[in-house]
């Protein structure tokens, strides 16, 4: 529909579900060929979805709402917590995690259920969180601030912060070494160590970045105006064949090795070829 507006894409075995702010749900059994619809009770206000490794999905809604794919059918569960809810994930051990408001960052292990909380007390919101493996994990926010857990997430340590107080619209790690984060103007920070330093890349247009994915060694960036850019080992390269388009771009997942699937604005999910850059850079 023209007044969606999606803002993620998950990826499970064998179904992808994308998320939108006005309540509706997309579930393809297909690779995105083609999709089902299903309108939530109440048009929550869904603003990232999780795949977790049991088969489960887990949504945000921005109401303090978890809403989890079991069976075919959705149920809510409440969020406890005052403060604003930004994202989600799902652990290796199908612990679920949210971020929130107030350096926040919140897990459950039965199903919103029950909540366990962290906070460090400051005045900032988590916007990210991400495991790499069932020990190492990341977390990222307001003012550049990076905290990584090597125990699961019972503790979490501060990293050395994004340069220059940067806001971390998206954010992947692709292993424990290599992270990407993307944001305002273009203007994506890599590091290779672990965040212990952080090199600037900026994409080849000044463009707001919003959605970020990886999965077997490519990085895609998706942005403001229908903008798509490959990681290209040293650089950004603008994915050809994008249609010109006044939405954004938010929700991004790698299907395979020549194929990406977008998500945004005004209704907009599209699956594209990356094959021609790939090829192209090589050439280079």
């Amino acid at each position: 529909m023209r007044f969606d507006m999606y803002q993620a894409i998950a990826r499970g075995d064998d179904q992808l579900i994308a998320v939108s702010s006005t309540g509706a749900v997309l579930s393809s059994t297909t690779g995105g060929l083609s999709w089902e619809r299903t309108d939530l009770e109440h048009n929550p206000t869904l603003i990232d979805v999780a795949a977790c490794p049991n088969g489960r999905f887990a949504a945000l809604d921005t109401r303090r709402k978890l809403w989890l794919l079991d069976g075919g059918q959705w149920s809510e569960r409440p969020i406890d917590t005052p403060e604003s809810v930004l994202s989600i994930t799902c652990d290796p051990a199908n612990r679920i995690w949210v971020t929130a408001a107030f350096s926040t960052l919140m897990r459950t292990s039965d199903g919103g259920e029950s909540w366990t909380m962290q906070s460090m007390d400051e005045d900032f919101q988590f916007t990210s969180i991400q495991f790499i493996d069932a020990d190492w994990g990341i977390a990222t926010g307001e003012f550049g601030t990076v905290t990584i857990t090597e125990d699961g997430g019972e503790t979490w340590n501060p990293a050395e912060y994004i340069p220059n107080e940067f806001y971390p619209m998206a954010v992947v790690f692709t292993d424990r070494q290599t992270g990407f984060v993307a944001g305002l103007n273009g203007i994506t920070w890599v590091t290779r160590d672990g965040a212990n330093t952080w090199t600037r890349y900026d994409t080849p247009s000044p463009t707001p970045l919003y959605g970020i994915a990886s999965r077997d060694g490519q990085v895609i960036a998706v942005g403001e105006g229908g903008a798509v850019y490959s990681w290209q080992g040293d650089g950004w390269r603008s994915v050809p064949g994008v249609p010109t388009m006044l939405a954004y771009l938010r929700a991004v997942e790698i299907l395979d090795e020549n194929t990406v699937l977008v998500g945004g604005g005004f209704g907009a999910i599209m699956r594209l070829s990356t094959a021609e850059t790939f090829a192209s850079a090589g050439e280079g």
